[in-house]
């Protein structure tokens, strides 16, 4: 239940998938493994079994590879405005497709805007993920970390 409804309210979902520099990071692979097989051994070693290939990877081995949202603001005025967000902007193109641009954009929005945010299990999982890969990319978002005043 919602205690009041913000000018600006933002309904995201993010999409990760497993990191292969993690696995080979954290499980000591070789460097020259193939990702693919990078990723088949990081299941192997988080409990795959055959009727479950692939199994959950803590956040910290997967790696965020989009955001989308869809966008609901109103001005001083009670026009509405509804728009649809997508992160990485052009995905033909690697450099917005790099993780860390996907993730400060984002939180540096969200610390920007201070929107309403709503999604799908969002603080159990989509939240972590992304302040998580944040710290691991070096990414400061300081307005994302300010406190809110109460009441909350």
């Amino acid at each position: 239940m919602f205690k009041s409804v913000k000018h600006d309210v933002w309904a995201f979902d993010a999409e990760w998938v497993p990191d292969p520099d993690a696995g080979r990071l954290l499980y000591d692979l070789p460097a020259d493994m193939p990702d693919f097989e990078v990723v088949q051994e990081m299941w192997r070693l988080n409990g795959a079994t055959e009727e479950k290939p692939r199994p959950f990877l803590k956040y910290a081995m997967s790696r965020l590879v989009s955001i989308a949202m869809v966008t609901r603001s109103q001005d001083p005025q009670g026009s509405v405005t509804i728009d649809l967000r997508v992160q990485p902007r052009d995905p033909d193109n690697p450099d917005d497709c790099d993780e860390a641009t996907i993730l400060s954009r984002f939180l540096e929005s969200v610390g920007r805007r201070l929107p309403q945010l709503v999604g799908f299990n969002s603080t159990g999982s989509d939240l972590p993920i992304m302040i998580q890969r944040g710290i691991i990319k070096g990414i400061t978002a300081a307005g994302f970390c300010k406190r809110p005043d109460k009441p909350w």
